[in-house]
C-alpha cells in the first residue's frame, strides 16, 4: 500500500499522502474504497487533501487519474466539501484545475504547493 489516509483530530479534514511507492493502478481501488468508507461514516462534510508530492507520475498516470480513477460515489459524495491537491508539478496542478466540467464529473480541485497552504485553505473553507 503506497499511501496513508487519516482524518485530522482537530478539524474535519481527510489527509491522504501518496508515498514514493504509490502505484495508481494498484493503489487507487483500495484508496477509493477506504476514502468512501470514511466519507460514509463522517458526521459532517470533510475537506479532502491529497498530498502527491512524493509519488512520481507520468503523463499517462495523470490522464488515467483524471478520467478513470475514483468512483462516482467518491466524486460526488455529499460528505466531500472540497478537494485540495498538494503538488509541485505544474502539469498536475493545471490538469486538476480543469476537471470542473461535465466530462470529468465536475470535480473542483484546488491545487496548492505546500501542506501549510493546504491546511490554511481547508480551514478557510471550513470557516475555522
Amino acid at each position: 500500500m503506497g499511501y496513508t489516509l487519516e482524518v485530522r483530530s482537530d478539524a474535519p479534514i481527510m489527509w491522504i499522502i501518496w508515498e514514493a511507492d504509490f502505484d495508481l493502478k494498484e493503489d487507487i481501488p483500495s484508496l477509493a474504497q477506504e476514502q468512501l468508507n470514511v466519507l460514509d461514516s463522517a458526521q459532517e462534510p470533510l475537506v479532502v487533501v491529497y498530498d502527491t508530492r512524493q509519488a512520481s507520475q507520468s503523463w499517462d498516470d495523470i490522464m488515467f487519474l483524471s478520467s478513470k480513477a475514483g468512483s462516482q460515489e467518491n466524486r460526488s459524495h455529499p460528505n466531500m466539501l472540497a478537494r485540495i491537491l498538494i503538488t509541485n508539478d505544474e502539469v498536475q496542478a493545471a490538469v486538476s484545475q480543469n476537471l470542473d466540467n461535465e466530462t470529468f464529473g465536475n470535480r473542483k480541485i484546488y491545487p496548492v504547493s505546500s501542506p501549510e497552504a493546504a491546511l490554511a485553505f481547508a480551514r478557510k473553507l471550513l470557516n475555522l
